[in-house]
């Protein structure tokens, strides 16, 4: 889809027509490979985790629902100003020991009878811009698919979108699968939009390499 074909949607019959588009941001496990808690990383002047609100709530996403577990109270007071943001709903997965699925399952508890579309971000990827998000919405709205995502460097990739009628599955989730299967099985009701970013997610002390990082908010952690 090109950007010509998309930048006027905003005015279009197809947005006004839009019901709500909710973000949903995982950020609730335990990062065992990377060994500390990584929503806490500072990547230059913010956390891992601040990039990808910041991109979220700067986004034509209606609201942004982040799912918090481990280390819950001290992820809260490292996002600042981010807390007082209207647009921001914080939800708790008391199981995040249990996995992303569980995390996802209960946002969607708490938001499914609020909005059309949700958006799943992952709360370890703190390239995702507001161009990346915005762009998918636009194009995939264009498409009248159900389900939307990302490929960039011939890979597909969060960030993804999902419509109502798949809600049903997102809610059964449980354990460490996340949406992956409903993807890979309903590939005639799959867009898909090449853009190009900085896709990678943060799972190591490996993948923290080159970059511009500091410790010094987590060195107190259990």
């Amino acid at each position: 889809m090109k950007g010509e074909d998309v930048k006027n949607l905003k005015d279009s019959k197809i947005s006004k027509k839009v019901k709500k588009i909710y973000g949903v941001v995982l950020a609730a496990g335990e990062s065992k490979r990377m060994g500390f808690p990584k929503q806490l990383i500072k990547i230059g002047d913010r956390s891992m985790l601040q990039w990808v609100l910041d991109a979220s709530l700067s986004s034509r996403l209606d609201k942004v629902v982040l799912v918090l577990g481990y280390m819950k109270n001290e992820i809260l007071k490292s996002l600042g100003s981010f807390i007082g943001d209207p647009r921001l709903m914080i939800i708790e997965n008391s199981r995040y020991k249990l996995g992303m699925g569980v995390s996802i399952s209960c946002a969607m508890e708490a938001i499914k009878d609020r909005c059309q579309y949700v958006m799943i971000l992952l709360g370890d990827m703190p390239f995702v811009r507001e161009d990346v998000i915005d762009r998918l919405i636009e194009a995939y709205l264009l498409s009248g698919k159900g389900l939307g995502a990302i490929v960039t460097d011939e890979r597909q990739t969060h960030p993804v979108i999902i419509r109502r009628e798949y809600f049903p599955y997102l809610l059964s989730l449980c354990g460490d699968k996340g949406a992956r299967k409903l993807f890979k099985s309903n590939l005639d009701d799959l867009f898909t939009l090449y853009f190009p970013f900085d896709s990678r997610d943060l799972d190591t002390p490996q993948d923290l390499n080159g970059l511009d990082f500091s410790l010094k908010d987590i060195d107190k952690h259990p």
